[in-house]
C-alpha cells in the first residue's frame, strides 16, 4: 500500500465577498474584473512571496506557503492594494475578498491538498469581513512577534465540519488610505442612518419589500438603541435610488453609522443584502445574506427584523468600543464616558478589577446625569458581577443598592427591556420569584423575545425546581443561532445547569465545556468539575476545581449557596443529589 504523502503548510483560502450577486448582475464585467484582479494584484504577490495556487473555483483561491510569515504578508498586501482599488470604485462594480488562513497538516495528492488544515482555512476565512483577514490561533502565535501587525481575539468559534471549537484572530493591519482629516471620528454624531434599500430589479414586490425593511428596521432601531442616535426615516428617505458615498453621507446627516440594504428576487424566494458602514472610513463592519419567502407576510419579518437589529446593535457596541479604549477627553459626556466603561470592562473581562474599573466611569457619568439611564443600566450591571466575582463582597449592601437602582431604572423608561431585564435579575437574586417572572416577561415583550431574557427566564425556572423547563426556553433561544458570544456561552451554561438537575451528567458535560470555550468565566467550571466526579474522571475534576480558584479564588460550596441558592423544596433536592454531591465527590472546598 502506498503511504500517503504529507506535509505541514501555511493555507490561505481567499473567497469573493457577493460573488452570485455580482454575477447575477454583470456576469461579464465581474469575470473580466477577477481576471484583471489576479493578473495584476493577486498572482504577482503569490509569485513575490513564494506560495502557489492549488485550486481556483469561481469565488474563491485555495492557496499554499511554505512559509506562514509569507502567507500574512502575501495576504495584507493583497487586501492593502484591493483598498487602495476600491477607494475609486463605485459600489456597483466593487469586489471585495475574506481571507482566511490556517497552518497545519495536510495531505497532498498529485497537485491538490486535502484535510483539516485546509478545512479551517475556509472556516476561519468565513469570519473575516469583507476586505479583511481571519487567522487561526496557530497562525497568530507564529507571526505576532515577527510582524507589525495586531490580532483581535473572536475567541473561539463553533465552526461547520470541524469537531472542536476553533479560536480565530482578525488581523489589524491598517488601511490603505488614511481617512480625510474632515471624516475623523470625533467629528460625527454616535448616530446610525437605515438608509432607504436598494433593488436589483423593477418588480413591484421588491420596491415593496424594500420599504417595509427599510421603515421597520428603522422603528426597531428608535424603540431599541439607547446609546446610539437614530436618523430619521424621512432625513435618510432623501438618499433613495442616489450612489451613495459613505463618507459624504455620514457628514451630511452627521451620522457614524449606515445601514445599506438591497433586496432582489432569485427563484421562488426574495434575497436580501444588508451591511453595516462606518462611514467615516467607509469601513464596512458587518454584512448579512437573508433569504424571505416571495409570498411573505408582514407578521413574518418579525424574526428577520430583530435578528438584523441585533446583527446592527452588536457590530455598532464592538466598533464603539473600539473607538472609546483609550483615556476619556477631560470634558468627556456622559455618553462617551459610559462607552469608555464599557470597552474598559470589556479590556479586563471576568475579573473583580475589570468590574470596579467599569464602575469608576460609569460613576463619572452619573456625576454629570444622575438619571442618565445608560450609566445607571451599566452601574448595576457592575453590582450584580461583583456579587458573581468577589466571594467576599458585601452581599447585604449590593442587593439593597441593586432593588434601588433597578427599580429607579424602570421608573425613569419603562419602555426599556434592558433595564426591566436588570430588575428582573434584582429581584432573582431576593428570590421573589412571581415578580422576577413578570419583570422578565415585560422585558421579553419590549425586545421581541431576545435570546438574553429567554436565557434568564430559564434561569427562573431552574431555580423554582423545573429544570426540563428550562431546558426548553434555552433549546428555542439556540434555535434563532445567536452571534453574540456572550450570549451563547450563557446558554450554553443553563443547558449545563439544566441537564445537571434532571442527571444528565453526559450532556450537562457537553454543555459545560462548550460553554467554557464561548466563555471562560468561573461558574461553568463547578459545574464541569461535579460532573466529572459523577462520572468517576476523578483528575479532570481536580483539574476543574483548579481553574474555579484560579478564576474565583476562595470559592466554597458555602458560598454557591449564598449567591445561587434558592429555597425552593424541588430545586434544593435537585442541586443536593447533583451538584453538591458531585463537588464533594471531586473534594471541593466545603468552606
Amino acid at each position: 500500500m502506498t503511504r500517503e504523502q504529507r506535509r505541514l503548510a501555511a493555507i490561505v483560502s481567499v473567497d469573493v465577498v457577493g460573488y452570485s450577486r455580482l454575477m447575477g448582475r454583470d456576469e461579464p464585467g465581474t469575470l473580466a474584473g477577477l481576471k484583471a484582479l489576479r493578473q495584476e494584484v493577486i498572482d504577482p504577490k503569490i509569485a513575490e512571496y513564494g506560495g502557489r495556487i492549488v485550486n481556483t473555483a469561481g469565488d474563491n483561491q485555495l492557496l499554499e506557503f511554505p512559509s506562514v510569515v509569507d502567507a500574512v504578508r502575501c495576504a495584507v498586501d493583497v487586501q492593502r492594494l484591493m483598498a487602495e482599488r476600491n477607494s475609486s470604485t463605485n459600489s456597483e462594480q466593487r469586489i471585495d475578498f475574506r481571507i482566511g488562513i490556517n497552518v497545519g497538516d495536510i495531505i497532498v495528492s498529485g497537485d491538490q491538498i486535502f484535510g483539516d488544515g485546509v478545512n479551517v482555512a475556509a472556516r476561519v476565512q468565513a469570519l473575516a469581513p469583507p476586505g479583511g483577514i481571519c487567522t487561526s490561533k496557530v497562525v497568530r502565535d507564529q507571526v505576532v512577534d515577527k510582524l507589525g501587525f495586531t490580532f483581535e481575539d473572536l475567541g473561539a468559534q463553533e465552526v461547520k465540519n470541524i469537531a472542536r471549537p476553533v479560536e480565530a484572530y482578525r488581523v489589524e493591519f491598517g488601511a490603505a488610505l488614511p481617512a480625510p482629516a474632515a471624516s475623523a471620528p470625533k467629528s460625527l454624531r454616535l448616530a446610525v442612518a437605515v438608509l432607504p434599500f436598494k433593488v436589483a430589479g423593477a418588480h413591484p414586490d421588491e420596491e415593496r419589500l424594500a420599504e417595509v425593511l427599510t421603515r421597520d428596521l428603522t422603528s426597531s432601531f428608535a424603540s431599541t438603541m439607547r446609546m446610539t442616535d437614530v436618523v430619521s426615516r424621512d432625513l435618510a428617505a432623501s438618499y433613495h435610488g442616489k450612489p451613495i458615498d459613505p463618507r459624504r453621507v455620514g457628514r451630511e446627516l452627521d451620522a457614524m453609522y449606515l445601514v445599506e440594504g438591497e433586496v432582489r428576487r432569485a427563484d421562488d424566494q426574495m434575497e436580501v443584502d444588508v451591511q453595516l458602514i462606518e462611514s467615516s472610513s467607509a469601513t464596512q463592519l458587518w454584512s448579512e445574506d437573508i433569504a424571505i419567502a416571495q409570498r411573505w407576510r408582514a407578521k413574518e419579518l418579525a424574526p428577520v427584523i430583530a435578528r438584523l437589529a441585533g446583527r446592527v446593535s452588536e457590530g455598532i457596541k464592538t466598533a464603539s468600543m473600539r473607538r472609546f479604549a483609550g483615556p476619556p477627553e477631560p470634558n468627556a459626556s456622559p455618553l462617551e464616558l459610559t462607552w469608555h466603561a464599557y470597552a474598559a470592562w470589556n479590556a479586563d473581562n471576568n475579573t473583580v478589577h475589570g468590574v470596579l474599573e467599569a464602575r469608576r466611569w460609569f460613576d463619572q457619568a452619573l456625576k454629570l446625569d444622575p438619571n442618565f439611564l445608560p450609566a445607571i443600566r451599566g452601574r448595576l450591571t457592575t453590582l450584580g458581577a461583583e456579587l458573581d466575582l468577589d466571594p467576599g463582597a458585601e452581599q447585604i449592601r449590593i442587593l439593597h443598592e441593586m432593588d434601588e437602582m433597578s427599580f429607579h431604572a424602570v421608573s425613569l423608561d419603562s419602555s426599556d427591556p434592558t433595564s426591566w431585564f436588570n430588575r428582573a435579575a434584582s429581584l432573582i437574586r431576593q428570590q421573589r420569584w412571581e415578580a422576577a417572572l413578570e419583570a422578565n416577561a415585560s422585558a421579553a415583550k419590549l425586545a421581541s423575545d431576545s435570546g438574553w431574557f429567554l436565557n434568564q427566564r430559564a434561569g427562573i425556572m431552574l431555580l423554582i425546581g423545573q429544570p426540563q423547563e428550562a431546558l426548553a426556553l434555552v433549546d428555542r433561544q439556540l434555535a434563532t443561532d445567536p452571534q453574540n458570544q456572550e450570549e451563547r456561552g450563557w446558554a450554553m451554561l443553563q443547558r449545563c445547569r439544566a441537564c445537571m438537575a434532571l442527571g444528565c451528567y453526559d450532556e450537562a458535560i457537553a454543555a459545560g465545556e462548550r460553554g467554557v470555550a464561548l466563555d471562560n468565566w468561573w461558574l461553568p467550571h463547578v459545574y464541569l468539575a461535579a460532573g466529572y466526579a459523577l462520572k468517576g474522571e476523578a483528575a479532570k475534576a481536580a483539574a476543574e476545581i483548579a481553574t474555579t480558584q484560579e478564576l474565583r479564588p476562595g470559592t466554597s460550596i458555602a458560598d454557591l449557596k449564598k449567591l445561587y441558592w434558592s429555597n425552593d423544596s424541588a430545586f434544593v433536592q435537585q442541586t443536593e443529589t447533583h451538584l453538591l454531591a458531585g463537588l464533594r465527590k471531586a473534594a471541593f472546598p466545603e468552606e
